[in-house]
Order: structure tokens, then C-alpha cells, then sequence
């Protein structure tokens, strides 16, 4: 007896042993495949994307890789790119149902294929959720989707897709990295099409027809002050209508659906209008009403300071379960990556081995804790379930995404080889990169003789930038310059020709407020392109260009709501191509932006200690500034008239508004209560206005 016992001991023992050494093994080889769908702008194809060329090489643009952190967990517990994770780039300019068709149902048979499983898990962030249950809740859908994860998805569409759709402007949630690649690719494409006099809106509606599908379903505009509903606008999103009328199919086709949005931070909710000017009109612009000042922007609701909660979180649907966070829209993939992997390696009850471990977990709970999926007190049920919102602690390492205070970028024509060397004499070409992978990107194929030139500087040096230029055919050249700040977006050209091996040197200045100034062509080889005053506080271009190249631009032919790109003075002290009254509604809006992103309640990860500006605040400082900006516009059309006395008078009033505006920055700061992000928006404000000369 006491023989069989110790038989029968032993071979437990045996079997344990071996389930145990081959449990690895098991892990692996039922692991589900995941596929990783990026939000819109995050993923990129030069060829493609700026001169609709087929081919080309997909990865995520530069300054838009919000995923790295969250592939290097899923790598770390076993996923193999190439077998079992895979990211889904796409053709965000297009609709979100092109995308699905065209992208992400060859990548989920890829998947499928080379994982040898019937089904896959979807990690979505923003559009890419979109584009996602496009394809599940579509007539053409493989039943083949496991789980899908949404990450600030807009699945009611979200409000600043409004202002570039109907007005042709860039979103304040817009940061500079993405200003500068929407408008790089926006005007390539322009010379791709030979649509050289085409103007935004309308830009935007032909080259980027995805962001109609971001276009809100709910009731986001007032007029008038009466509330417009989405059924009463002009432009009708019927695609988010069709995803959200079909939403329950995401519950009929036994897909779990976990979204995680941000719920504590300002988004844009309401926007107020009035009616369209006769020049909107014509543009074609704010078809359905303009908003009636930047300040109407401060009205917000909950969210991720893009997305609202109610946009992303879909409650109506089960199975699901939805969380909230207090990060900002791009900061999700990488704050809520743990949360993400424990979802995706969660335990399903048609999976037999992963079952069998949950079970054996009660009696080896020391053995198997590595494979439970969930936490316990997560409350989510492995089969689906809802769970109230909930905040999502913050993963060990987690930073936070830091949006750039300004960009630099090039684009230059594929006949030439290029080389920056910056005012501090780092050089970034194709071949060195003194400025750092994190700070700079140099894209150039060498391989490729029809590969245009794209540089993107993050944080560059104001100061004098020297630009060698190489001829690798003979030919006519292009170097187009992008400078993105608080100030606005600046442009400027140089068009040449240039022999085979001859070598060209240019001379580019950067400036805070001024943008970038290139020599205008070939025979103008300096940046010597200033401004001087008389005594009657008139202005002469002193090199002579009529062309208009060398013209502010902000926000790209922005409407009457905005300041105008008309050629006037920085009092006398700068280039032209700047006014004093842009220079000014540049500070306003910074000033809005301050206060419509602030949290009204402190942050459980808030690093700075202090204050952010609060609305009293905004309402203390914006007076003064209003002042000013009504001023400098009478004040330019003053000078435009020849009307020196009635200029002087509205100067030394626009100097005693900026004097007022500095001492109510100092006694706010003096107060001790502002953060020092704030206290340094504020400082920067006043230098920059200081500097134009209202000093």
C-alpha cells in the first residue's frame, strides 16, 4: 500500500514537473496576435503621403511615435514583432473605412497567417478605433477579432475637427510637430497636383478627406446662441452616424471592447458662432457659422484635452468596460500601457490551457501567478462585463509626452544633396546628426533619386542657420522652410537652378518672430532682409521682393476672425513680414490656450507644484490685451494711409496697454500662487511683446 502511494506520489510529482517546464511553452504558443492600429498623423509614408507615389516604407512619422513604450512591454512578455504583434500603419488622409479595407484587413490576415491563430487582439488609439470597428461592424468582417481596445477613440467624432474641416485652421490640440507635417504635406501636394492657387478649406477637404469622419454627432455648436443639432449642419458625418447606429454588431459579433479615455482634462465641448462673411462665403468657409472669437474655445467639458469622456467612453455597448485617466490625448498609449497588456493576455474561457491555468492558479498561486492576465481587484470580468470609470495608476516609468515650444523643418528637392549646420555649427545632413535622434530627423533615401528632402528640427536655436546645397543633376531646385511657434506659422522659399556638382551656400535666418528668412532667390544670396524706419514710422522692404514669398503666413490664410497676412510693421524694428497686430493675437491665443488646457482640479500625477492660470486670471489679463490688438490694428491702417500723427498717438497708447499688461503679469506671479510652466508662458509672453519695441 504504502508502494503505490509513493507511486502515485511520484508521479504527480513527474507530471507536475513537466506541466510545469513546458507552461512557457504553452504561454507562447497560444498567444493571441496583436495588432496595433496608431491614431491619425502618427503614421507615415513620404512617397505615399506628400506626392501620392505608390511604394515607399511605412513607419511612424518623426515626433508622432507615442507607442514605443507600450511595444517594448508587449516585447518584453513574449510578443514577437513580424508573428505576434503588428502595427497596422494606414493612410490617415483617407476615410476611416478606406483605411480598414485597404490596411488593416490585409495586416489582420498577415497576422492570422504567420500566428497560426484564427483570431486576433486590437490595440487602437484615436482614428485608429475608428478604423477599427469599420472594419468589425462592416458586411465584409472575418469574425476574426477578439478583443479591441480603444485608446481616445472619437467614436462621437470630436469638436476641433470642426475648425480645419470648415475653417481651414489648425486645432489648438494641434501641437507644432503636427502643424508643420500637416502643412508640409498639404502644400507638396499642392505642387504633386499642379493646385498651386488652391486655398484651405478647401486643401484640407481634397488632400485630407479622413478628417470628415471626425466631424462630431452630437450637439457641439451654438449659433446665435441657440444650440445647433449635428442633423441641422450643412455637413453631415454619415459615416460616424452608420458606425454608431450599427454599434451593437461589436456585441453581436462577440468582440470585447475595453476603452480607456481621459476623463479630467479641459476638451473642446461648444463652440459659439455667427454667421459667415461674404469672403467665407466665397471660400467656401465655415459653412455652418464661424466661431465668434478664439475665446470661445475656454467652453469645456471633460476629456483628454482632444477627445471628450462621452465621445470615447461607449457606454451603451456590452460586453464592454470603460476607464478613465487624467492624461492628455497623446500620453494614453504610453500611460495606460500595463492596463493595455493585461487586457490583450487576459484569459478567455474557449482557451483551454490559459483556462486550465486560471484554474490551477487556486491550488499553485505562488507557481502560476505569472500567468493571471487580470488583477483581482481590476472587478472585470474575464468574459466581459462593465466597469464603472475608474482611474488607471500611472505604469513606474512613465513621462510624460513634452509637446516642442517650436519646429523647423525644410523640404527640398530630390536633385540636390542638402546639409544644415545650425548657429552653434552642429551639423545635420544625411550622414550626421550632431543635434540627436530625439531632437532632429533627416529623411533622405540616397537610393532613391526622386525622393524629396525632409528635415524636421524640434526646439531649434534662433540665430543663422547655413544651408549647402550640392547639385546631383542640373536642374531647378526648391528649398521650402516651415518655422512653427507660438507666434504662428511661418513660410518661406528659395527657387534656383543649379549645375551637376556645383555647390550653393544660403544663409537662413530663424527668428522668434519673424519665422524663417530665406534668401528669396538665387542672386539674393543673404538674409539681410530688414526693415527700417522713418521718421514717420513708414516702412521699406529694403531687398525689393514684390513676390510675396517672404509674407507671414498664420495658420495659412486664416479668416477675417483672424489676423490678416497683410504686409506692416513690427514698429519699425523687424522684417515686414510680421504686423504688430498678428504679433499680439499670437499672445492672445497663447493666453487661451493657458487656460482652456489648465486642469480645474490637481492632477494624482502633477509634478509642479503651484497653480495653472485660471479663468479670473485670464479675464485679468486679456483685457489689456484686446486693447492692444484693437490699437495695432488701427495703428497699421494708419501707417498704410500715410497718417503719421494719428499712428503716433495709437502707438504711445498701445505702449501704455502693454504697460499695464506687464504689471498685471507681475503682480500675479508676485502672488507666489502659479506654477512656473505658467510662470513662464507668462514671461516669454512679455519679452516677446517687449521685443517688438512696445518697451
Amino acid at each position: 500500500m504504502a508502494c503505490k502511494k509513493l507511486n502515485f506520489v511520484f508521479f504527480a510529482l513527474l507530471s507536475f514537473s513537466f506541466f510545469f517546464t513546458s507552461s512557457f511553452a504553452f504561454a507562447t504558443e497560444i498567444q493571441r496576435p496583436v495588432i496595433i492600429v496608431p491614431g491619425m498623423l502618427a503614421s507615415f509614408n513620404k512617397p505615399l503621403m506628400n506626392e501620392d507615389k505608390s511604394g515607399g516604407k511605412w513607419g511612424f512619422v518623426f515626433g508622432g511615435n507615442y507607442y514605443k513604450d507600450l511595444i517594448k512591454l508587449l516585447k518584453k512578455n513574449g510578443y514577437e514583432e513580424g508573428k505576434t504583434l503588428f502595427i497596422a500603419y494606414y493612410d490617415w488622409r483617407k476615410s476611416a473605412e478606406d483605411s480598414a479595407k485597404n490596411y488593416l484587413v490585409p495586416i489582420v490576415k498577415e497576422a492570422k497567417e504567420k500566428s497560426g491563430k484564427n483570431k486576433v487582439d486590437i490595440i487602437a488609439h484615436s482614428m485608429g478605433g475608428l478604423v477599427s470597428r469599420s472594419y468589425i461592424q462592416s458586411s465584409g468582417y472575418g469574425y476574426d477579432v477578439l478583443r479591441l481596445v480603444m485608446l481616445g477613440t472619437p467614436n462621437l467624432g470630436a469638436g476641433s475637427a470642426y475648425v480645419a474641416w470648415e475653417g481651414g485652421e489648425y486645432p489648438n490640440d494641434w501641437n507644432f510637430f503636427v502643424q508643420r507635417y500637416v502643412g508640409t504635406i498639404e502644400k507638396n501636394l499642392k505642387k504633386t497636383h499642379n493646385k498651386k492657387d488652391l486655398t484651405r478649406p478647401q486643401t484640407f477637404r481634397e488632400f485630407f478627406p479622413g478628417l470628415k469622419d471626425l466631424l462630431p454627432i452630437y450637439s457641439f455648436t451654438k449659433k446665435d446662441g441657440v444650440a445647433v443639432t449635428a442633423w441641422d449642419r450643412k455637413e453631415q458625418n454619415t459615416f460616424l452616424n452608420s458606425l454608431s447606429n450599427g454599434r451593437n454588431l461589436l456585441k453581436s459579433r462577440d468582440v470585447e471592447v475595453t476603452t480607456i479615455s481621459g476623463a479630467e482634462i479641459n476638451t473642446l465641448d461648444k463652440i459659439y458662432l455667427t454667421k459667415e462673411s461674404d469672403d467665407d462665403k466665397t471660400n467656401l468657409r465655415w459653412r455652418d457659422g464661424k466661431p465668434i472669437d478664439s475665446t470661445s474655445y475656454i467652453n469645456t467639458a471633460k476629456g483628454d484635452k482632444t477627445v471628450l469622456f462621452s465621445s470615447a467612453s461607449l457606454e451603451s455597448i456590452e460586453p464592454s468596460m470603460y476607464k478613465a485617466v487624467n492624461v492628455e490625448h497623446v500620453d494614453l498609449p504610453n500611460f495606460a500601457r500595463e492596463e493595455v497588456y493585461k487586457i490583450v493576455s487576459a484569459p478567455k474561457d474557449d482557451d483551454f490551457v490559459l483556462v486550465f491555468f486560471e484554474l490551477s492558479k487556486k491550488y499553485f498561486a505562488n507557481i502560476f501567478s505569472s500567468f493571471t492576465a487580470r488583477a483581482e481587484d481590476d472587478g472585470i470580468l474575464l468574459a466581459g462585463g462593465i466597469e464603472s470609470a475608474s482611474s488607471i495608476p500611472a505604469p513606474e516609468s512613465y513621462e510624460p509626452y513634452v509637446e516642442p515650444d517650436s519646429v523647423l523643418g525644410f523640404t527640398v528637392s530630390p536633385n540636390v544633396t542638402f546639409e544644415i549646420i545650425d548657429p552653434d555649427g552642429k551639423i545635420l545632413s544625411r550622414d550626421k546628426n550632431d543635434l540627436g535622434e530625439d531632437n532632429a530627423n533627416f529623411d533622405d533615401d540616397p537610393t532613391d533619386n526622386e525622393d524629396i528632402i525632409l528635415v524636421t528640427i524640434r526646439n531649434p536655436k534662433v540665430g543663422k542657420y547655413t544651408l549647402k546645397i550640392t547639385g546631383n543633376t542640373s536642374g531647378d531646385y526648391y528649398v521650402d522652410s516651415t518655422y512653427v511657434n507660438d507666434n504662428g506659422v511661418f513660410d518661406d522659399e528659395n527657387t534656383g537652378t543649379i549645375k551637376e556638382g556645383e555647390e550653393k551656400t544660403l544663409e537662413a535666418t530663424v527668428s522668434e518672430t519673424t519665422g524663417v528668412n530665406l534668401p528669396s532667390s538665387e542672386t539674393d544670396k543673404g538674409s539681410d532682409d530688414t526693415t527700417t524706419t522713418d521718421d514717420n514710422n513708414t516702412t521699406e522692404n529694403k531687398t525689393g521682393d514684390s513676390s510675396g514669398a517672404n509674407t507671414f503666413r498664420h495658420q495659412a490664410d486664416p479668416p477675417s476672425w483672424r489676423a490678416k497676412n497683410v504686409q506692416g510693421s513690427v514698429l519699425g524694428t523687424a522684417t515686414v513680414r510680421v504686423k504688430l497686430s498678428a504679433l499680439i493675437f499670437g499672445v492672445k491665443e497663447r493666453l487661451t490656450r493657458e487656460i482652456a488646457s489648465a486642469p480645474t482640479a490637481p492632477r494624482k500625477d502633477e509634478r509642479r507644484i503651484g497653480d495653472a492660470l485660471k479663468k479670473k486670471d485670464y479675464i485679468l489679463l486679456i483685457g489689456p490685451v484686446n486693447e492692444m490688438l484693437s490699437r495695432a490694428r488701427a495703428y497699421e491702417t494708419a501707417l498704410a494711409t500715410k497718417k503719421a500723427k494719428v499712428a503716433a498717438k495709437l502707438l504711445q497708447e498701445i505702449k501704455g496697454d502693454y504697460g499695464d499688461f506687464v504689471n498685471k503679469v507681475e503682480k500675479l506671479i508676485a502672488t507666489g500662487k502659479l506654477n512656473q510652466q505658467t510662470v513662464n508662458v507668462l514671461t516669454t509672453l512679455v519679452q516677446r511683446l517687449g521685443n517688438a519695441g512696445l518697451r
